[in-house]
């Protein structure tokens, strides 16, 4: 059964090097464990869509929450899919405008089908 996981935190990057860095560790990291997702990005805050088996992505999250990259980590969602929908991406960065994902990271609840759907 495949799982998946959304979270938002607010940005604690201090170059758009640490940024580079992030996606190269991911990407391999990802392949690695059989993980896919996006991680938005609007200077300020991440979102995160990971899907994967159950552990990969309870450990991968782990690993987030303890990245100094990274503060403020909120848990929106999380749950079980039929199919990836990011299924060619180990991890891709998608670039929005500033403060972008603010509302989303401020919210308490996300609604999941309007968020993430199979």
């Amino acid at each position: 059964m495949l799982h998946y996981l959304i979270y938002t935190s607010k940005s604690n990057l201090h170059s758009h090097k640490e940024l580079d860095d992030i996606l190269r560790v991911a990407m391999f990291y990802n392949e690695k464990n059989d993980i896919t997702g996006v991680l938005l990005y609007d200077e300020f805050h991440f979102l995160q869509v990971l899907e994967g088996n159950k552990q990969s992505i309870d450990n991968t999250y782990s690993f987030i929450k303890n990245d100094k990259r990274h503060k403020d980590i909120l848990l929106k969602t999380r749950g079980t899919i039929q199919r990836r929908n990011f299924e060619l991406w180990s991890m891709r960065i998608c670039l929005t405008d500033k403060n972008d994902l603010l509302e989303l990271h401020n919210s308490e609840n996300l609604d999941e089908k309007n968020i993430y759907s199979d």
